[in-house]
């Protein structure tokens, strides 16, 4: 037997209305290249968790941006925030201090930073 590992759009934030809701009333957590919003979804009656990703044209071209969404999507997949009846929105932005650095290393410290925060998040009562 298969384990349902996908990410349909019963998991995903599609509308603007959506993503201004969330962005206006709505907790935050920080961190040097992005900015965690979430907000439970019980008023939606939902039993599982959203997430919406926006990523500055400043971390990159299309196929690095476009990285940054694979890698979120995947972490949020793995993580037990999946199973909380909340509205995530991941903004990323590229730090000054790794302006003129290699993209790889850009990369690297993202994902320990997402990871991290992804493991605070599932210990905050939502």
């Amino acid at each position: 037997m298969i384990a349902d590992n996908s990410y349909n759009k019963n998991f995903r934030l599609l509308s603007a209305s959506d993503f201004s809701r969330l962005k206006t009333n709505s907790q935050n957590f920080k961190s040097s290249t992005f900015i965690v919003y979430f907000r439970s979804n019980s008023d939606l009656e939902l039993n599982h968790a959203r997430l919406g990703i926006s990523v500055s044209k400043k971390v990159g071209k299309a196929h690095e941006r476009n990285r940054f969404k694979r890698l979120i999507r995947e972490k949020f997949r793995l993580s037990t925030l999946r199973s909380l009846p909340c509205d995530f929105m991941v903004v990323v932005h590229k730090p000054y201090r790794f302006k003129d650095q290699d993209f790889s290393l850009f990369e690297e410290s993202f994902k320990k930073e997402l990871e991290y925060s992804f493991n605070k998040l599932a210990s905050i009562k939502i």
